[in-house]
């Protein structure tokens, strides 16, 4: 493979080059926003309260939104789940 052009571009080696270019560009985007987007989010926990902090671990998935799509139904499963124990009545002191 040559590294520098000298005359005509071959028109059955450039598209596959190109591809790779492309594929060596999108990769390293995504990489690099996924380790961007897993950065803000440790920033932004402390400021959560302690149940809400799990929306923050690295491990959940990214898109356009950075704590995802649905991040409303994620917030009020885990507030469900913290207070299912407030909805049995409380065991009394037998002693």
């Amino acid at each position: 493979m040559q590294l520098v052009m000298t005359d005509a571009v071959d028109k059955k080696t450039l598209p596959p080059l190109l591809a790779d270019g492309f594929q060596l560009l999108t990769y390293n985007f995504t990489r690099n926003f996924t380790s961007l987007s897993a950065m803000r989010k440790s920033f932004i926990r402390p400021n959560f309260k302690d149940q809400y902090q799990s929306l923050c671990n690295a491990e959940l998935s990214v898109t356009f939104y950075l704590f995802g799509d649905d991040l409303g139904k994620k917030m009020r499963d885990i507030y469900e789940a913290n207070n299912v124990g407030s909805a049995f009545p409380q065991p009394r002191d037998t002693r």
